[in-house]
C-alpha cells in the first residue's frame, strides 16, 4: 500500500517504519531529508508567537492547516494544541 495524502520518501527504511519495525532514517538520505522536513513543520505548527490582531479562530486555523500539511487529512471538528511532538 503505497497511497498517501502527503508526499512521503518511500523506501524500505520508511516501510519499516510505518509497519512499526526497527529502521534507521540515516541509511537513506531521502528519508534524512523528509525527517529534518518534518522537524521544520512541527517546529512552525509550535510556534506559539500570537500577532497582535490574532483571534482563537485564526491560530486553530493557521495550526489546523499546518497539521493537515503533515497529515493529509483531518476531520472538521479536530483541534490539536502544541506542544505537537
Amino acid at each position: 500500500m503505497q497511497q498517501s495524502e502527503v508526499t512521503v520518501p518511500w523506501c524500505d527504511e520508511f516501510e519499516k517504519m510505518i509497519s512499526g519495525m526497527c529502521f534507521q532514517s540515516s541509511k537513506d538520505p531521502k528519508l534524512g531529508q523528509y525527517k529534518v522536513a518534518v522537524m521544520r513543520t512541527l517546529q512552525s505548527f509550535n510556534d506559539v508567537t500570537i500577532p497582535d490582531n490574532a483571534t482563537l479562530e485564526s491560530l486553530t486555523s493557521r495550526r489546523m492547516q499546518v497539521a493537515k500539511g503533515m497529515l493529509g487529512k483531518l476531520g472538521t471538528s479536530v483541534n490539536i494544541e502544541p506542544p505537537f511532538l
